[in-house]
């Protein structure tokens, strides 16, 4: 497998991961939970709603594209995004740490993707210097 093809992989990792970082939030419904923010706000569901998006179509586009195009065009917007997610997925932990009652099960989660995001932004790097 080559590097182009392992960031591909890596990305649909990442993908999995904020899908099971969802169904995680979503578990408690199942048991008759609630699980509405009762402070949010009127735009935050937009929000959310925007990130979900983004956090689930960029690792398919990215994964998608890598596998598709072969030459130097994506080298550079892949590591811009994987640092981006990385930079994400590093404040998202201490958003959660805030909350009055702290998911450790999802801050388990979460230290898993920042591991997994220095891994893509390292491999993402070697990429693009293999580019030069």
């Amino acid at each position: 497998m080559n590097i182009q093809q392992r960031i591909g992989v890596l990305w649909l990792i990442m993908l999995a991961g904020f899908v099971v970082h969802t169904l995680l939030g979503l578990l408690p419904v199942f048991f008759g939970q609630s699980v509405a923010m009762p402070n949010a706000q009127e735009g935050d569901l937009a929000i959310a709603t925007w990130m979900t998006l983004a956090t689930t179509l960029l690792p398919l586009l990215l994964a998608m594209l890598l596998v598709a195009w072969q030459g130097n065009a994506p080298r550079w917007p892949n590591l811009i995004v994987a640092v981006l997610f990385l930079l994400l997925n590093l404040v998202h932990p201490l958003e959660t740490l805030e909350a009055e009652v702290t998911p450790w099960h999802q801050l388990l989660l979460m230290a898993f993707m920042i591991v997994l995001g220095v891994v893509l932004v390292v491999q993402s790097w070697r990429w693009v210097k293999q580019g030069e």
